[in-house]
């Protein structure tokens, strides 16, 4: 079992995270740490934190600049040794039997196409620092929403896509089964927001499935591990809420199934509009202007990767057009 924890100047709740690893009942686990550039004191409450609770983390990754997350994670990931492997964010509180659990999950399926083993997410309240039993997510759905927190056990496990980002528990095999040619896992092209999503359709499309773990549990805060801190959307920059408009549509057309696409596509147009809706509210048209202008520029992207991707693969519909080939 490995935990890759991706800090980017994290708050005083990386301590706590800490503090419940600390927790663990069982020991067989091991925790690679990657700094994603932080400028702030995060990288030492990370250091002072594992001193005090005694626990060594086999391997730190110093990147230079904060390359985000899906770049943050690939290069904790790649180092990992672990049959699964936890893509930990800093705003995550586990629960002490978090890791036996998801050990015994897979001595029982070690021997199936498991992509993913999915808890359940509950709110972590902070900065009053209290662990609630509000449920934020049971994982997503394959036909509801692009996004966390769709899914209920009334699907069936059929339609279970996978875990939220936060904390996601992939195996080795299906990390492996559908790695880019460049090397990474997640697709460093989306940055941050709908990386997560995207993966977990790639493994689905090679034939792996999630398996729903309700005794799997862990508390989130929500967004205070992106962008610093900063929980609200509309106090992100213009950049990231963009990206995060245009990645939505970069997982939509990604969708193999065109009936599946459509039921999408009404969830993803109002998610949009309402986040608008919050751009306008708090930071005033001028911002919302240079949202929309930014997206456009992200949009004319994702075409262009499309165009060069179908230039190489005429006819191959059975591949998303997002994926990179060699020589692409």
């Amino acid at each position: 079992m490995t935990l890759v924890l991706l800090n980017y100047q994290s708050g005083d709740y990386v301590e706590r995270l800490v503090e419940s690893l600390s927790r663990q009942t069982c020991p067989d686990w091991e925790l690679i740490v990657v700094d994603n550039g932080s400028a702030d004191e995060s990288l030492e409450r990370i250091r002072h934190g594992l001193t005090e609770w005694a626990i060594e983390a086999r391997e730190w990754v110093y990147l230079p600049e904060n390359r985000h997350f899906a770049a943050g994670m690939n290069a904790g990931i790649e180092r990992a040794q672990g049959r699964v492997v936890v893509a930990l964010n800093s705003d995550v509180y586990l629960d002490p039997g978090y890791i036996d659990v998801l050990c015994r999950a897979w001595d029982e399926h070690a021997d199936e196409r498991v992509c993913a083993f999915v808890g359940t997410q509950y709110a972590w309240v902070w900065p009053a620092d209290r662990l609630s039993e509000r449920v934020q997510s049971r994982g997503a759905g394959l036909l509801r929403r692009i996004g966390m927190g769709s899914w209920t056990p009334s699907l069936g496990a059929h339609k279970l896509l996978g875990p939220p980002g936060c904390a996601p528990a992939f195996t080795r095999q299906a990390l492996e089964a559908v790695r880019y040619a460049n090397g990474d896992y997640y697709d460093a092209r989306f940055v941050a927001f709908g990386e997560d999503v995207d993966l977990l359709l790639r493994m689905r499309t090679a034939g792996f499935r999630a398996v729903p773990l309700p005794g799997l549990r862990y508390w989130h805060i929500g967004s205070a591990s992106y962008s610093a801190g900063e929980r609200s959307f509309a106090a992100k920059s213009p950049e990231v809420m963009a990206r995060t408009f245009a990645n939505r549509w970069r997982v939509w057309r990604q969708i193999p199934s065109s009936s599946e696409r459509l039921l999408n596509l009404a969830p993803i147009l109002v998610m949009n509009l309402l986040r608008y809706l919050q751009v306008l509210v708090h930071r005033g048209p001028a911002v919302g202007a240079q949202v929309l202008r930014q997206d456009v520029l992200f949009w004319q992207q994702i075409r262009a990767e499309e165009r060069r991707w179908y230039a190489a693969s005429p006819g191959d519909l059975g591949l998303y057009c997002g994926w990179i080939k060699p020589g692409l």
